[in-house]
């Protein structure tokens, strides 16, 4: 079996924003507190990627899309109460 033929580079077009990996990681950590915080690390991943509808490979999952849901979940002003 030969390897797939990549047209494009994987890298190609602009370097996502540095700023998006504090504002995802604080995201994450207040939906985990309020998902239940007795939840181990990748238990909460896994749970996550269940409620994001991830099948399988959360690999190729955007970043942006990952801050549009979490920060719709978290509600008006992080409240929690998602509309």
């Amino acid at each position: 079996m030969s390897e797939p033929n990549l047209d494009k580079s994987l890298f190609a077009g602009p370097p996502r924003p540095e700023s998006r990996i504090d504002e995802l990681l604080g995201l994450l950590a207040a939906d985990w507190k309020r998902s239940g915080s007795d939840q181990r690390f990748f238990q909460y991943v896994e749970n996550l990627r269940y409620r994001l509808g991830v099948q399988s490979d959360a690999y190729f999952y955007e970043d942006d899309a990952l801050i549009s849901y979490l920060t719709a979940e978290a509600g008006p002003a992080g409240t929690g109460a998602s509309s």
